[in-house]
């Protein structure tokens, strides 16, 4: 043996910490850390809380699965609906009888499809000028009912009351004369 590797035994032995080359190094077999036939392993408590990490991942992951199916459903839909009111917004656009454009009308699509639309009109302030609801519900066979709703502003003369115009008319040109330019 050399006279270094000697010399280490030699403190070692005799429980120099000042000669020991390894203190300060955490050691199992020190300060009571070890008990035979205890096997090194995570406790409950890790466990568990490494589980409740895993499960709120895993909520969170399938929920944003969820949502993206949903929203590719969606955006498959969405091109064909609008489609769909392409060919029934000219309905309720070209028809001159108001009474005619509350009621609605039914109108058979392609795909052997049916749609049913009917509107809800209100007058406003303004001559001629009137808020529309628009309401279509589309039926396919074994599919249930797509239904929707849009609300916009249509300007029809065709649809005032001539007596009614003639007030409103007569309220704009009041409250035009007077503001000042």
């Amino acid at each position: 043996m050399s006279a270094v590797s000697s010399l280490i035994c030699r403190s070692l032995l005799a429980g120099d910490s000042a000669s020991d080359p390894l203190a300060g190094i955490p050691n199992r077999l020190q300060a009571g850390s070890y008990i035979p036939g205890r096997r090194a392993a995570f406790t409950l408590v890790e466990v568990l809380v490494s589980l409740a990490i895993f499960a709120m991942a895993a909520v969170v992951l399938g929920a944003t699965y969820v949502n993206i199916l949903t929203n590719y459903q969606a955006a498959m839909t969405r091109p064909a609906q609008q489609a769909e009111l392409a060919l029934l917004r000219p309905a309720l656009l070209a028809e001159p009888d108001r009474a005619r454009a509350e009621k609605g009308a039914e109108q058979p699509l392609p795909g052997n499809r049916t749609a049913r639309w009917q509107s809800r009109i209100e007058e406003t302030a303004i001559a001629d000028l009137f808020a529309v609801t628009f309401e279509w519900e589309i039926d396919e066979p074994g599919r249930r009912p797509v239904t929707g709703q849009e609300e916009f502003m249509l300007l029809r003369p065709t649809w005032s009351d001539p007596a009614g115009r003639e007030k409103l008319r007569e309220a704009s040109r009041q409250r035009l004369a007077k503001r000042e330019f």
